[in-house]
């Protein structure tokens, strides 16, 4: 497969075991405004057609908490990850869709200094760093760092909260998580659907904010996912199998072409015509 881009991704260097130059994919990553995404703006985008039809996409609301931009109805999934702490928080959910699989991802931001915790909810203070989680596995590893034993012990297990008419069992927050991170790797139809309809074999779908098509993946930390060559052939299969590839189109040649190109003649095989003989009686 030959990559026509103007950024480098992580998985170029597979191009190095070989190219295929009947498979081209034209990576030029594209933006689109979700509906409602600038509310508060003058300037209001509601982004192209297709975008929107992703946004639709029922397999992909429900996994990112049943919504994907602002409506009339607007409620969220209480089994989506919400939890905040002094020092780290869930900021959002999104979701990569990569070649007809689903990878959800969490986007949790962490405060590096302690006293600063009151800077958690400014997307620009410099102490705050962010990490896209991919996995239950990561999620346990970076609250473990971040959380003390109480914190993390709240996170783990179950608590009995006192409501207004009765008591009741909240659900572990760390379920939670894993529940989320379930659908992992998942192919739907209608994500098959959505490539077909934009000629992307990549889409980021980033809730209340826009959609991305051919978003770079090292940027996401997507190689903690797939492997440099792994991601690479998975491409190169996508677009040459399903999404049909850019391949050279097969020319048809005439029989008599043909057989004139392999060296053969209209007396090939046969006896050619000589003078005919008058037979002895």
């Amino acid at each position: 497969m030959r990559i026509v881009s103007s950024y480098r991704d992580y998985y170029d260097t597979a191009m190095g075991y070989g190219v295929d130059l009947a498979c081209v994919y034209a990576r030029e990553p594209e933006e689109f405004d979700l509906p409602g995404s600038r509310i508060f703006s003058e300037r209001y985008e509601t982004g192209s057609a297709e975008a929107k039809a992703i946004a639709d996409i029922s397999f992909v609301k429900e996994a990112l908490g049943g919504h994907i931009y602002w409506g009339d109805t607007y409620t969220r999934d209480k089994n989506i990850p919400r939890d905040t702490w002094k020092r780290l928080r869930v900021a959002r959910t999104q979701a990569l869709i990569f070649c007809g699989k689903f990878y959800p991802m969490t986007v949790v931001e962490v405060v590096e200094k302690e006293q600063d915790h009151r800077f958690l909810y400014r997307w620009s203070s410099p102490n705050v760093t962010r990490h896209i989680l991919f996995s239950y596995e990561e999620t346990l590893d970076l609250y473990s760092k971040y959380l003390n034993k109480k914190e993390f012990k709240d996170f783990s297990s179950s608590k009995t909260i006192q409501g207004a008419f009765k008591r009741r069992r909240r659900k572990i927050l760390a379920d939670i998580h894993s529940e989320f991170f379930k659908k992992s790797g998942n192919k739907h139809k209608q994500l098959t659907k959505a490539h077909h309809d934009t000629g992307v074999p990549s889409i980021l779908v980033v809730p209340f904010k826009h959609i991305v098509y051919n978003p770079p993946l090292g940027d996401l930390g997507f190689y903690r996912v797939l492997d440099a060559f792994t991601a690479y052939q998975e491409l190169a299969m996508f677009i040459g199998g399903v999404l049909g590839g850019k391949s050279p189109k097969m020319v048809e040649v005439d029989n008599k072409t043909k057989i004139h190109k392999a060296g053969f003649d209209e007396h090939s095989f046969r006896k050619e015509p000589g003078k005919k003989r008058r037979k002895k009686q």
